[in-house]
């Protein structure tokens, strides 16, 4: 089969259009119409080749964990059964999708039709709803393996399930390589061949060493670390490849635009799961349907971000705070950044929520709010230093006080310069300041 190698200017043209789709479908506030996103998630199931789940609608995170915690969480994980870690069909057709494309097309209608920031988003939404709900699993792991209670078996189903799913994804990518299919097969016989062995091993090796303290104590400490490692792989890893650098976009373009050869069955069935649904969650035997969100307020580059107000919020209550795309506290997130103090940086102990803190009071309050000392002058020019610990190492700062209005703004420069004239010449691309007037 011959994949495509170059778009057409027409092809070009409707890239855009495409792009603002899936951003308006990802991004509506509007109510589910629940019968539509109940027949949209049995859709999906059956496309899959997957036994028809309970379907439980949640407002939102809050709403989600409180139903949780109505019944003792073991229970409740053992009767969803493990985590679908994908559904197939997201990963059929991608594969289908890039079969037809040149990796320099792929790579460019990636980037033009903006998956990346869309991914982004889908894991935020991923995130939100889940968090509350993961924030309880390591004590309950913890408390699961100490008391050796059935729920044990959930985290074995969850390492079993990552394991399989893996093993089917590398055996789907091998295969699509020359010469694919006969390294599997050889693989196949070979485990055959070695399971006698494998037996011999476990029976005469393994299982008197399982009496031994140390090895029991080893063996516990490695079901922790998989049950919450896959865990995490339901969280993280398997979210990220579940959107696949956000397949529904590329595959859409594919199908309506390229013409691609598709399973229109499987497609429409994910297309009517994106468009009807809200961020869904899929167990074994239920399926987590979650409300809209009632608020999303991004930056202009699409990132999560709300000023002194919730920058995602849904039905139940529930509220995220974010400041270009990085989660706000509660102590932080409330509070408009015009009113954020410069002494707050001195107490944070979050790296990442200190530079989030310095990019939303500025440079030029912090100059007057942490009383920075003057290191040289040049006409309307300061270079200054902070030496309070606010970051990993002394603030720098070019300080400019326009003449006409008392206006102050302040730059970050490298700190091995020693003079403002240096530092002019660093901030306008090593032009010597004489080279130029100010303007005011």
């Amino acid at each position: 089969m011959s994949r495509i190698e170059t778009l057409t200017a027409h092809q070009e043209d409707q890239l855009a259009a495409y792009r603002e789709r899936w951003w308006q479908i990802l991004t509506s506030t509007q109510n589910l119409d629940l019968e539509a996103a109940r027949e949209s998630v049995s859709k999906a199931y059956r496309a899959s080749g997957l036994p028809q789940p309970q379907i439980i609608f949640c407002q939102g995170p809050q709403d989600f964990l409180d139903y949780v915690n109505r019944r003792p969480l073991s229970e409740r994980l053992l009767s969803w059964g493990p985590p679908l870690l994908q559904l197939p069909i997201v990963r059929d057709l991608s594969i289908q999708c890039q079969d037809q494309l040149t990796p320099a097309v792929l790579i460019a209608l990636q980037e033009a039709l903006g998956t990346l920031r869309l991914t982004e988003l889908t894991l935020a939404l991923y995130s939100a709803v889940l968090d509350p709900f993961v924030a309880q699993l390591p004590e309950f792991i913890d408390r699961s393996l100490v008391e050796g209670t059935q729920s044990s078996r959930w985290l074995e189903q969850i390492a079993d399930t990552y394991w399989q799913q893996q093993q089917q994804f590398w055996r789907q990518e091998i295969s699509r390589q020359p010469g694919g299919d006969w390294l599997i097969q050889r693989g196949e016989e070979l485990g055959r061949w070695m399971q006698p062995l494998g037996h011999w091993w476990d029976q005469e090796v393994m299982q008197p060493l399982r009496h031994d303290p140390l090895l029991q104590e080893l063996e516990a400490s490695l079901k922790q670390m998989l049950g919450f490692l896959s865990l995490l792989g339901f969280g993280v890893d398997a979210l990220g490849a579940a959107t696949n650098g956000f397949a529904p976009a590329l595959i859409d373009y594919c199908n309506e635009v390229l013409g691609c050869s598709l399973s229109q069955e499987p497609w429409q069935a994910l297309r009517s799961l994106y468009i009807n649904c809200g961020t869904v969650l899929t167990f074994q035997r239920v399926s987590f349907i979650f409300e809209r969100p009632t608020q999303l307020c991004f930056d202009e580059e699409g990132r999560l971000h709300g000023e002194g107000e919730p920058a995602l919020a849904f039905n139940d209550g529930y509220a995220r705070y974010c400041f270009r795309g990085v989660n706000l506290p509660p102590r932080y997130g409330p509070i408009h950044p015009n009113l954020w103090r410069a002494d707050w940086i001195l107490t944070e102990q979050n790296a990442e929520l200190r530079r989030v803190l310095i990019q939303g009071i500025g440079y030029s309050r912090l100059c007057q709010e942490l009383d920075a000392e003057i290191l040289d002058r040049w006409r309307e020019y300061s270079l200054l230093r902070i030496d309070h610990p606010v970051d990993i190492e002394p603030i720098f700062l070019l300080k400019m006080t326009c003449p006409s209005t008392g206006y102050i703004h302040a730059t970050r420069v490298p700190p091995d310069l020693r003079s403002a004239r240096e530092a002019i010449r660093w901030v306008n691309w090593d032009i010597d300041p004489e080279d130029f007037s100010v303007e005011s």
